[in-house]
C-alpha cells in the first residue's frame, strides 16, 4: 500500500495540536512549523514530516521534523517523533 496524503481536517486537528503545545511554553521555547504533509499509513496510523524553526533570542535554528501518530478513541497521539537539523545555507 502506498501512503496517501491524510485529509484536511485531520490535518487541521494535528496542526491545532501542534500550536496547542508551542503555546503552552512547557519547554519555554517558540517553534513554528511550516511545509507540514500529512500521509496516511491506516485508518488509525498516520505521519508527518515538517520544517520546523526554533527560535533562541532573535536567532531561528531549522529542523526537519517526522511525527508518528496513533490514534486513540476520537484522539491523534504522537507515538514518534524524530528531528533532525537542517543544515545551515
Amino acid at each position: 500500500m502506498i501512503a496517501k496524503p491524510y485529509g484536511r481536517d485531520a490535518l487541521a486537528d494535528m496542526c491545532a495540536w501542534i500550536a496547542k503545545q508551542r503555546e503552552s511554553g512547557k519547554r519555554g521555547q517558540k517553534q513554528r512549523f511550516y511545509e507540514t504533509e500529512v500521509y496516511m499509513l491506516a485508518p488509525g496510523v498516520a505521519y508527518s514530516v515538517s520544517m520546523r524553526d526554533e527560535y533562541e533570542g532573535e536567532k531561528a535554528v531549522q529542523s526537519r521534523v517526522t511525527l508518528v501518530f496513533l490514534k486513540k478513541g476520537y484522539e491523534w497521539r504522537i507515538i514518534h517523533g524524530h528531528f533532525s537539523y537542517a543544515p545551515e545555507s
